[in-house]
């Protein structure tokens, strides 16, 4: 499944969980990551942008209490789900929306090595 037909079904799935009147536009939905561009309904955008990181992983506070907070969001949001769609529309909706924590996590995890290996390189 191509990543324009998961944000297309994940927008589908959105309305048909009953979060919006309408089919809105896959970018309005689908999680990036908590980057600094783009929308947030969280409130990670703003937060990342400010401190001038592209994602909030690559922060010297994460995980912050704003990123926890969001993380707690999706799961009660993910539960919702469950009891709204179907099991293959609830995986469906899994990997394109609720994978919040993993993109952050990976981008410090980047993060952090790419500064120790700066630090060492600076001590030598």
């Amino acid at each position: 499944m191509t990543p324009s037909f998961k944000a297309k079904a994940a927008a589908l799935l959105w309305y048909k969980a009953g979060w919006g009147d309408e089919v809105v536009p896959p970018e309005q939905i689908v999680c990036y990551g908590c980057v600094s561009a783009g929308w947030c309904r969280y409130g990670i955008q703003p937060c990342a942008s400010g401190k001038g990181v592209d994602n909030c992983g690559q922060c010297d506070d994460y995980p912050c209490d704003k990123i926890l907070k969001a993380f707690e969001k999706a799961e009660v949001y993910a539960g919702v789900v469950t009891e709204k769609l179907s099991k293959e529309d609830c995986e469906l909706f899994q990997r394109v929306f609720f994978s919040k924590k993993e993109n952050p996590d990976k981008a410090n995890r980047e993060y952090l090595a790419r500064r120790k290996r700066r630090e060492n390189r600076d001590s030598e």
